[in-house]
């Protein structure tokens, strides 16, 4: 996988694109329970799962969600991930009282809706982004939304997710969010909460690409 190495070095784990601390670990039968913080594109957020070692490497249980990274000594392969696959119903695009929706769903109670304001009230508000976990609202805190790896992360400010203000530098982000998903493959969300969800982007540039860039209520 690209990237360069993943694991753990002393009280420090290693991913793709970021390295978290290590905050707690507690132990759970043969599993320990761990909670990160972890720094990313300059900002702070916190994970957690539970890991053991196994033979040839480390297993991860994330929410029921299972995956394993073998040791580089067993292969080029060093992440093999597993029961997560994607299940939304593909992507849609909706208009309505000056705002725009892009939406992905599943059967599970997973749902992401990304909205922009076109012209609508409240004038301030130039977007917002949506995301319900197993049918439950993420709560407020940091939100990572990874797309093919790449890691965005924003500050959830309400039960349920993000508020887009009307401002250049926050349009400009929500655009490049936007552009990343109507190009990926894979979008992951972590809410602070601890959970993960992943949707496939596939009809995603559908959706979003017949649009231009979200131009905010103004």
């Amino acid at each position: 996988m690209d990237g360069g190495a993943l694991g753990f070095i002393d009280n420090t784990f290693y991913g793709v694109e970021n390295a978290c601390d290590v905050i707690s670990a507690v132990p759970d039968g043969d599993w320990t329970a761990l909670r990160l913080a972890c720094a990313g594109e300059g900002e702070t957020y916190y994970d957690a799962f539970r890991v053991r070692k196994i033979d040839g490497g480390l297993e991860f249980d994330r929410e029921g969600n299972r995956f394993v990274w073998e040791s580089c000594a067993r292969g080029s392969t060093v992440l093999a991930e597993g029961g997560s696959e994607t299940r939304n119903r593909g992507w849609t695009a909706s208009f309505g009282q000056g705002w725009l929706e892009f939406a992905t769903r599943d059967d599970l109670g997973n749902e992401i809706i990304l909205a922009c304001n076109t012209g609508g009230f409240p004038l301030e508000h130039a977007g917002s982004i949506f995301v319900r976990i197993a049918g439950r609202p993420v709560p407020p805190g940091p939100i990572v939304f990874s797309v093919d790896g790449q890691r965005m992360t924003y500050e959830a400010d309400r039960e349920g997710g993000v508020t887009i203000m009307d401002c250049r530098v926050c349009l400009d982000n929500f655009n490049h969010l936007l552009e990343k998903i109507a190009a990926g493959q894979k979008l992951t969300i972590i809410p602070s909460g601890g959970g993960s969800v992943s949707f496939s982007l596939r009809g995603s540039r559908r959706a979003i690409g017949r649009y231009p860039a979200c131009p905010g209520p103004g």
